[in-house]
């Protein structure tokens, strides 16, 4: 079998490395994820591209979330509020409540 060449992982390893990444060899989905992760903030850094989030001085490396007004690149943190305060608001408008108790 084919181990993961992630640093100390020992599931198998079924994904090339993304790009632009050093490691070696087949990496697992998680592996994957945490590579391409350090990679894009990385490139962003190296760019000087910063975060699109309001009042954000992080790394802008991923896209913003479907539905959101904000143009740019966006850090994870910035990411997860932006996506939060849109599927709120696409909740409200189309008039779906909470199904807790």
């Amino acid at each position: 079998g084919i181990k993961c060449a992630g640093e100390k992982c020992t599931r198998p390893g079924f994904k090339p490395p993304p790009v632009g990444s050093d490691v070696v060899g087949r990496v697992c989905f998680s592996c994957y994820s945490s590579l391409w992760t350090k990679t894009a903030i990385a490139d962003a850094e190296e760019k000087g591209i910063k975060c699109a989030g309001e009042k954000c001085t992080r790394p802008g490396f991923k896209p913003p979330p479907v539905g959101s007004d904000v143009v740019g690149r966006v850090c994870f943190s910035c990411y997860s509020s932006l996506w939060t305060k849109t599927a709120i608001a696409d909740a409200e408008e189309k008039g779906i409540k909470c199904a807790g108790e």
